[in-house]
């Protein structure tokens, strides 16, 4: 659910003057291997720690008032262990756990791209996360590396097109992720269940190749994989959301269980204002995720989701004025199934989609259905200094649109001509990959890969990358990277084949220390859509600054360069966001603050005497709305009633300023007098969430 769940538990303010550094090295108490990537965390602080690297070794900078604390040190497999920071040693042993009786213990496809990631958050951090909604494409957009302009869900990455970015859930493509989904394909939030989540890991560029038919980036989510302790409930209820989840354990066996009701009556009563060319909507979805064991490091996945929603929003065109009324359904699968042996982990994603839309406004009546199904093969292993994973896999896309559609874009009403339509389009992708990293020394690791199509009939090609992470002390990290990247798919908001082209260079500079957190990125993408030219180029900076115990706040500064025309020609493009933490409170405003999109005005309008109807001639020149502004209030409470129950209530402000940002010009029927169009409008939004 797109709800906050119990996390405020977690915060807890601190600073101090001096800083000391600690080291120690993680080995398994009975072999004395090395245990690579164990999480080490504060136990008053999670929000910092860090992980051990291929030997076994971590390093962490520690204010003087946290000698006082405790380390907590979590690695999958392993007894968890608590130790004191005064008592930490040169090393540090864990013991294996017994599978006893009903215990789940999940072998994860390792991610070998992980040290060359932007960004990684894990539920928790979506959940507060004033700026997602508990979304996590939503949270996604809040990143300084998106470049995302409609207020949608939709992913751009670096001033690259939405259908660049690849999204995939344990490894499987997911096309066409958005929820209230309109014509255009923008969408207000993603398919995706925070609750079901354990992270999201985004590479804003050169995507890893172990990833395969994207171009401009990876948004790679992760589901749950920690067994259910004790079986638990939850329950939300807000003006337009009345939601259950169910976890229960089955043995061995974990199943989450949820369903959602989303109606508008009550929302648009409370903000009569808000929305006023939405008439109404109203979904339905649910879904099932079954995870644990079928042997002893043989573990599946499988994640089921039907999704039913009907929206009616108002259309205002020169020649008509009424109803775009939308049906739409939508089934997903996600199964994943992993068997670690001695000589590596072995790994089958398997991913089927279907989408059916009914599409209705004035005499335009027509459906589109999309399919995708997906099949992957990999393997993986890590060695000491190696770690590699090369797979199979096909990617098989399906679109079809069949109805009646308007012959002329610009005469829609009931008395103009209408033509048939039903056409197709398919796209079928074989492709053989190889990606591995070395790790040249502690603070330096190189990574590269290859990709080819084997189905090379239509288009033939072969990407290739090259990664780079270098580790200057404890506070500085720097990630160099470059490529050419592929893709050959459908556009699921056009029903169109796409071959994407795109050659790409990229440095991110990265420094942490006590309470800040900033990074430094330049970029460049010189991408090719259907022989189309689409580069762009440009920087982004970052700031994330403790103020005190209870205060914080980051800012974030973009800039693009594009070719003339292009929506991602912006000058600055900057987000911030202000955060109050104590007790079991959080008070947070975030903004977004942007040069406004260029656009093709019209200037004149030619009468089509056998039409009735008028042509509108735009410039050639490139005109531009006004700058882009929202600011959001969001406070939530934490309120334990007992130990079995706890209640989160939460309330929101959208656009509190009520900022009139343009979407469109809407013209008369003649194109001589235009009325703007806008985005969001100022939105009240409550409700209130029970664990139990």
């Amino acid at each position: 659910m797109r709800i906050i769940l119990m996390v405020f538990l977690l915060v807890s303010g601190w600073f101090a003057n001096a800083q000391l550094e600690i080291r120690s090295r993680v080995l398994d108490q009975e072999t004395g291997e090395a245990l690579i990537g164990v999480n080490i965390f504060f136990i008053k602080d999670y929000a910092r720690g860090t992980t051990t690297n291929f030997e076994g070794e971590f390093k962490l900078s520690v204010m003087t008032d946290q000698m006082a604390d405790t380390l907590l040190f979590s690695f999958m497999g392993y007894q968890e262990r608590m130790l004191p920071v005064s008592e930490l040693s040169d090393v540090v042993y864990l013991v294996a756990k017994d599978l006893e009786m009903g215990e789940v213990l999940i072998v994860a496809e390792p991610l070998i791209a992980e040290e060359f990631k932007f960004e990684k958050v894990n539920k928790l951090e979506i959940y507060t996360n004033p700026a997602s909604k508990a979304d996590p494409l939503l949270a996604v957009n809040s990143m300084p590396a998106s470049t995302t302009t409609d207020e949608s869900a939709s992913i751009s990455l670096r001033g690259s097109s939405p259908v660049e970015t690849g999204i995939f859930l344990n490894n499987v493509p997911v096309y066409d992720a958005i929820r209230y989904s309109q014509i255009n394909g923008v969408g207000t939030f993603s398919l995706f269940n925070t609750a079901l989540i354990k992270n999201v890991t985004v590479f804003p560029g050169n995507p890893p190749l172990e990833f395969g038919n994207s171009t401009a980036g990876v948004v790679s989510i992760v589901t749950d994989d920690e067994s259910i302790k004790a079986s638990n409930s939850s329950l939300i209820v807000s003006p337009a959301s009345i939601g259950l989840q169910r976890n229960q354990r089955l043995g061995s066996q974990n199943l989450k269980v949820f369903s959602n009701y989303q109606p508008s009556a009550a929302l648009k009563w409370i903000n009569p204002k808000a929305l006023p060319q939405l008439n109404s909507f109203k979904s339905i979805d649910g879904g099932a995720y079954l995870y644990g064991q079928l042997a002893v490091k043989v573990n599946y996945k499988s994640y089921n989701y039907v999704l039913l929603e009907d929206y009616d929003y108002q259309m205002l065109h020169p020649t008509f004025s009424g109803s775009i009324l939308q049906n739409r359904k939508k089934v997903l699968n996600v199964s994943n199934l992993n068997w670690s042996t001695p000589i590596g982990t072995f790994s089958w994603n398997q991913g089927y989609t279907f989408t059916s839309g009914k599409y209705r406004y004035s005499l335009a009546d027509f459906k589109v259905n999309n399919k995708t199904l997906f099949q992957g093969l990999s393997y993986s292993k890590l060695m000491q200094k190696w770690q590699v994973k090369s797979g199979l896999q096909l990617d098989m896309n399906h679109s079809e649109i069949q109805g009646i559609l308007f012959r002329y874009p610009y005469a829609v009403g009931a008395s103009f001509p209408l033509d048939t339509i039903g056409q197709s389009s398919n796209s079928s992708v074989v492709e053989i990959f190889v990606y591995g990293k070395y790790y040249f020394a502690d603070n330096l690791i190189f990574g590269g890969g290859v990709r080819k199509n084997l189905n090379g009939a239509t288009y033939d090609y072969l990407s290739a990358q090259m990664n780079m992470t270098y580790l200057i002390g404890n506070r500085w990290k720097v990630i160099m990277g470059g490529g050419r990247f592929h893709k050959y798919g459908i556009d699921t908001d056009q029903g169109q084949v796409v071959f994407v082209k795109s050659d790409q260079l990229s440095l991110d500079v990265f420094y942490a220390y006590s309470d800040t957190d900033a990074s430094a990125s330049v970029f460049t993408k010189h991408a090719t859509i259907n022989g189309v030219k689409m580069p762009v180029s440009g920087f982004e900076v970052f700031l994330d600054q403790g103020l005190s115990a209870h205060w914080s706040f980051d800012i974030a500064y973009t800039f693009l360069t594009a070719d003339e025309g292009s929506a991602f020609n912006i000058s600055y493009f900057i987000k911030s966001n202000l955060q109050y933490q104590k007790s079991n409170w959080i008070l947070a405003i975030n903004s977004v603050y942007r040069e406004g999109l260029s656009y093709s005005s019209v200037i004149n309008a030619e009468y089509d005497t056998e039409l009735g109807a008028y042509s509108p001639v735009y410039s050639d020149h490139q005109s531009q709305y006004s700058d882009y502004f929202i600011a959001n209030l969001s406070i939530s409470k934490l309120m334990p009633i007992s130990e079995e129950l706890t209640m989160v209530a939460f309330g929101s402000v959208n656009n509190l300023t009520d900022h009139e940002n343009v979407r469109n010009y809407r013209y008369n029927s003649d194109y001589s007098n235009s009325v703007a169009q806008y985005l969001s409008r100022r939105l009240i939004y409550a409700g209130i969430q029970m664990n139990f």
